[in-house]
Formats: C-alpha cells, sequence, structure tokens
C-alpha cells in the first residue's frame, strides 16, 4: 500500500470511530458540574434534573449541578419530548372544542326547529302535545286569622331625633 491509501484508510477509521463514539453518547458518564462522574443508571428525567439509580439508592440531580455536556445531552430530548406533548395536548384541546363546538351547533338547530314545529302548530307551552300542565298547587293555610295578628298602631312610636344645626 502507497502512504496516501494507508492515510485515506486511516482518516476513514477515525472518522468511523467518532462517527461511532458520538452515535454512543447516552453511555457516557453523568457528570457534575466539578467534573466528578457519577456512577449508576439513569432512571428519570424531570424538570427538577435527572434522577439516578445509584448503588447507595436513588439520588435527584438538579439540573445546576450537572455538568453542562451532560445537562445537554438529557435535558435536550426530554424538552423537545416535552414540547411535542404539550403541542399534541393543544391539539387534543383544540379537536374536542371543536367538537363541543359542533354539538352545540346541532343541538341548537334541533331546538330551532323544535320551536318552529310548535310555533306552526299553534302550541302555547314547550310540553309534547297531548299533556296538559299542571296547575299550580294552592299555599297551605297557617291556621291563624288576620284577627289574632298585632295591629301596628299598637307598637310604640320612635321618639323624633332632634337636628343639629
Amino acid at each position: 500500500m502507497t502512504g496516501v491509501s494507508i492515510l485515506f484508510l486511516l482518516v476513514l477509521l477515525g472518522g468511523g470511530l467518532r462517527v461511532g463514539m458520538a452515535a454512543d453518547d447516552t453511555h457516557a458518564p453523568v457528570r457534575m458540574a466539578n467534573g466528578v462522574a457519577m456512577e449508576g443508571v439513569v432512571q428519570d428525567v424531570t424538570d427538577e434534573g435527572l434522577v439516578l439509580q445509584t448503588a447507595t439508592g436513588e439520588r435527584k440531580l438538579p439540573w445546576k449541578y450537572l455538568s453542562p455536556g451532560t445537562a445537554y445531552r438529557y435535558q435536550r430530548p426530554y424538552l423537545e419530548k416535552k414540547e411535542r406533548d404539550r403541542k399534541a395536548e393543544e391539539a387534543r384541546l383544540a379537536e374536542e372544542a371543536r367538537k363541543k363546538a359542533e354539538q352545540d351547533r346541532r343541538q341548537a338547530e334541533r331546538a330551532r326547529k323544535k320551536a318552529e314545529e310548535q310555533k306552526a302548530a299553534g302550541a302555547k307551552t314547550n310540553l309534547p302535545a297531548g299533556v296538559t300542565p299542571a296547575k299550580p298547587a294552592k299555599p297551605a293555610k297557617s291556621g291563624v286569622t288576620n284577627a289574632e295578628l298585632p295591629s301596628l298602631d299598637l307598637l310604640p312610636k320612635p321618639a323624633p331625633v332632634p337636628l343639629k344645626k
């Protein structure tokens, strides 16, 4: 092999190794801002930071204590997923609102048609045909007559209040 072909082969292999290393980022250790690598497995990514399962238990690591590289590696996909979820929820709510508006419009149209039919038939109530409205109930009698009630004339009159000049 010539020197150029060996150099070309090394560049290809070296580029392939770098691409392989870049694709394998997710297995890079979680690093703190001071450079210390944390041993453990990332369990969850939240708004507050990473949840890391270590040998001593679960640890919550806030974003501000993580190295910029670790935060970029984990926070960016999390935020992108969160934005996709927000947009999907927004679209779902808009679709529900559209369906509700359409349902309300249909219901109003049915009520309008029913009112027109009743008006054309000369109906005076909203009751179905053949049903007569019930008579209002009479109030119950208390058993007290007007003669038994006290007269307002018998109540003492309030004293006049003098006006200040």
